[in-house]
């Protein structure tokens, strides 16, 4: 025994009990697996979709990127004006430096993502096989 006046951890557990009469806990059994589904199909297509519209982001700078640096060169090879060329230039290497230093941390938040999603993957459907076969027998 613990005394009252000490405090204690509070424990929360959700467990889905059933009974030998499974007629009785379709309903209750269908609810949980769609809750399972639902919430995994709702984490997998928002992380996927952050990871699109990251990739997508990345692709436009590149393409923004080469479309400055193709006008610099023009500019560069037409014009008698040598030192504002040069500085657009510049700053169109920036650009593209600054976008390369991203990639490397995008393929690192695709590592940890998908290091956390197969951990995920598993345990969710171990939960449905362990709910179905404790409705099923």
């Amino acid at each position: 025994l613990l005394p009252l006046n000490e405090s204690r951890r509070r424990y929360f557990s959700y467990v889905t009990m059933f009974s030998h009469d499974q007629i009785k806990y379709v309903d209750i059994v269908y609810v949980n697996i769609l809750f399972v589904y639902t919430i995994g199909l709702l984490c997998l297509a928002g992380t996927e979709l952050m990871l699109v519209v990251f990739a997508h982001w990345t692709c436009g700078m590149f393409d923004i990127t080469s479309y400055r640096l193709r006008k610099t060169i023009a500019d560069l090879s037409s014009s008698r004006q040598i030192d504002p060329n040069f500085r657009d230039f510049r700053h169109v290497v920036d650009c593209h430096r600054n976008t390369l230093q991203l990639v490397p941390s995008s393929i690192m938040s695709i590592r940890w993502y998908i290091s956390k999603l197969i951990p995920l993957y598993f345990s969710c459907t171990s939960y449905q096989r362990l709910l179905w076969n404790s409705f099923a027998g």
